[in-house]
């Protein structure tokens, strides 16, 4: 039988890692990366694919394929009417306090960073008179970390490691209807089906007293989203634009294990726990403007407010309080278009650069990135191949972090635009 001192250490030692990965962080001030919060930005609206991005991520103006219902449904009524688009990323960022790193257990001497790449967008959409529907699946948000092993050794053995991993992604279904009034206005709205999980996990190995300390934390989330837009055109190649989503709640099933095992005795002592946690999301409303000042040459502006001052999210039952900010996101960009001859055919050759100034919602330290932007494409009648790539750094907090993304976004078209 283990004895009550060899209990009772077990129990603190397990306390101890308790207070590390959950009461510690909520009286921690870690800026941009909160347990809950999103890689690279806490903007993850307007959703930008290749053309958008390279614009600046200028996005509630222009209809350049069926991810529109993502960010203004009404210019859906502007595309083609058969419209499908799928579209992939690579994305890199770097952060420097997150969980327990560099925050009092494990540190790093620089920003530590992690790169995504995959699929995150498939979109259809189709119009019939005045109205245009659509159907899309995206991913909104990343909740990766960066990877960090740490280990100590003595006389070439390992005698103690430490390892911790974050993943995770908020999925969006979304379902839009668009109308247009008048030949120069036009309305929509999109209901977004929000799922999505977080998993993170981390592993303490001691070789020379033998014992294993393992915590891992999981949540799915789930939530509905409406968001509706207007889109004026008063003389033809001079738009308006107005979007509005409506703020709505994350809902967060959670479970977590921290357990506690020794070669001695055996010992495994597990504590579990669970919360069902509500993150209200804030309110958020965009205003775009996009001219055409000289045939093929489009100059686009996207500010969008995000309501951040009353986010206070539940983490395993506890109110955080965040401190956050209302913020005011700005993008710009041009495009020009010119006309080149590919494979004995008449391809249009858009080309855009823009710049991006995307604060995050902190108020101690006052943080913020500046992205510069650039793309290109070809665009044939019924395909069109975008890409596009954001390069920034962040500035405020002291750390230097940077953040990139690239799109790659195909589109079929069928018919012809209104």
């Amino acid at each position: 039988m283990m004895s009550a001192r060899k209990i009772l250490f077990a129990l603190a030692l397990a306390a101890t890692f308790l207070t590390m990965s959950s009461p510690l962080a909520a009286q921690l001030v870690l800026g941009q990366y909160e347990n809950e919060a999103p890689f690279r930005t806490w903007n993850s609206y307007p959703f930008s694919c290749a053309s958008a991005l390279g614009r600046g991520e200028t996005a509630l103006t222009l209809a350049a394929d069926a991810s529109a219902g993502l960010s203004n449904p009404a210019l859906l009524v502007r595309l083609p009417r058969l419209s499908v688009t799928v579209s992939g990323f690579f994305l890199n960022a770097t952060a420097l306090r997150y969980a327990y790193i560099n925050t009092g257990v494990l540190s790093t001497a620089a920003p530590v960073g992690r790169s995504l790449a995959g699929l995150d967008l498939a979109a259809v959409a189709y119009r019939f008179g005045g109205w245009a529907v659509s159907a899309a699946a995206a991913d909104f948000e990343f909740y990766h970390r960066p990877a960090v092993h740490a280990e100590a050794s003595y006389g070439g053995q390992i005698y103690y490691s430490n390892d911790f991993d974050q993943t995770g992604a908020l999925r969006g279904y979304a379902f839009s209807l668009a109308r247009r009034i008048g030949g120069r206005l036009s309305i929509g709205l999109t209901m977004i089906a929000f799922q999505g999980e977080i998993q993170r996990s981390s592993i303490e190995n001691s070789t020379a007293s033998g014992y294993t300390i393992t915590d891992t934390i999981a949540r799915k989330f789930s939530g509905f989203a409406f968001q509706g837009g207007i889109a004026w055109e008063p003389w033809t190649g001079f738009t308006l634009a107005l979007t509005v989503r409506g703020p709505w709640t994350k809902k967060a099933d959670g479970s977590s294990i921290l357990r506690y095992q020794a070669p001695s005795g055996p010992t495994n002592i597990t504590i579990a726990d669970s919360a069902m946690d509500s993150l209200g999301q804030p309110w958020i409303v965009g205003l775009g403007l996009s001219v055409q000042p000289l045939a093929g040459l489009t100059l686009a502006s996207d500010a969008v407010f995000y309501g951040w001052s009353r986010y206070a999210p539940e983490y395993f039952g506890e109110i955080q309080e965040r401190g956050f900010r209302d913020i005011l996101r700005i993008g710009a960009g041009a495009e020009y278009r010119t006309r080149i001859r590919l494979f004995g055919r008449d391809v249009d050759f858009p080309n855009r650069i823009g710049v991006l100034y995307d604060p995050q919602p902190m108020a101690a330290p006052h943080s913020s990135y500046v992205y510069l932007t650039f793309g290109t494409g070809f665009h044939w009648p019924a395909f069109h191949a975008d890409m596009g790539a954001s390069l920034g750094g962040e500035s405020g907090s002291g750390n230097h972090l940077v953040g990139r993304r690239i799109a790659l976004t195909l589109s079929f078209f069928l018919g012809e635009r209104p």
